[in-house]
């Protein structure tokens, strides 16, 4: 009896943990979050590139069509107008690292359909779709709308979407994640810290992005300080800053 009762209490357990960091959309996960990542580890070749490639901040998504959280994540950078202030402005550099796992069914292909729109400059508006509608998990043919939907080439896209240059990249960032100790989706790595789940808002997105961006300025001032100071002697920024006040 007290074996039956154990064998249910470990399976309610993991119920509740399955439901608050795999099902539910909004959970922020706490564990490890704003830790630093070792960055030799991440290859910013592989992957979707959005952006500036100049850009002060660099965000990497590790992200799965087939996950809820992840969906929620799409949709507070839309509701920051992440596209049009940020990345089109310059400010930040996005890298979306595609890792499908194999109980979320097609998400594997959502990937790779992603990844042909992209060979055709068309990701964005791929991965909007595949954000936006459920229904091509049971139905490979829903890919083929999509793609006519953002007018692609359809021979290039039925071609692409068997690659095997674009299946080795989604092989290589499931290995990539894996050697970060990654357990799920979404996780952003922003200037080497790490962000486990999905924000509980996207006004909490916002101050994670705009904090990043301060911080990186604030680097960036100090380099530039360091750099003038060793070249006209004493410290620059405090020089002007005294011959204001005078």
């Amino acid at each position: 009896m007290k074996k039956i009762i154990a064998i249910i209490s470990v399976t309610f357990l993991f119920g509740i943990l399955f439901y608050h960091f795999a099902l539910k959309p909004e959970a922020e996960i706490a564990v490890e979050a704003n830790k630093k990542v070792d960055m030799s580890i991440i290859n910013p070749k592989i992957g979707t590139t959005m952006g500036n490639t100049n850009a002060p901040v660099s965000i990497f998504i590790y992200s799965d069509y087939g996950c809820l959280a992840c969906k929620e994540l799409n949709q507070q950078l839309d509701e920051i107008g992440f596209r049009g202030e940020y990345l089109e402005k310059g400010i930040i550099k996005v890298i979306y690292k595609d890792i499908p796992p194999s109980e979320h069914i097609n998400s594997d292909l959502a990937s790779m359909a992603a990844l042909a729109a992209n060979e055709q400059g068309r990701f964005w508006e791929m991965h909007a779709l595949l954000f936006e509608n459920s229904s091509w998990v049971e139905d490979k043919e829903k890919l083929f709308s999509y793609a006519q939907k953002v007018n692609l080439d359809m021979n290039k896209f039925k071609s692409d979407l068997e690659s095997t240059q674009l299946r080795a990249l989604i092989d290589e960032n499931i290995k990539e994640s894996k050697h970060l100790g990654l357990m799920g989706t979404p996780v952003m790595i922003i200037n080497n810290k790490i962000i486990l789940g999905t924000p509980s808002s996207s006004e909490k997105l916002k101050e994670i992005i705009d904090n990043a961006i301060k911080e990186s300025n604030a680097v960036k001032n100090t380099a530039l300080n360091n750099i003038l100071t060793n070249y006209l002697g004493g410290n620059y920024y405090e020089n002007i800053r005294k011959t204001i006040n005078c």
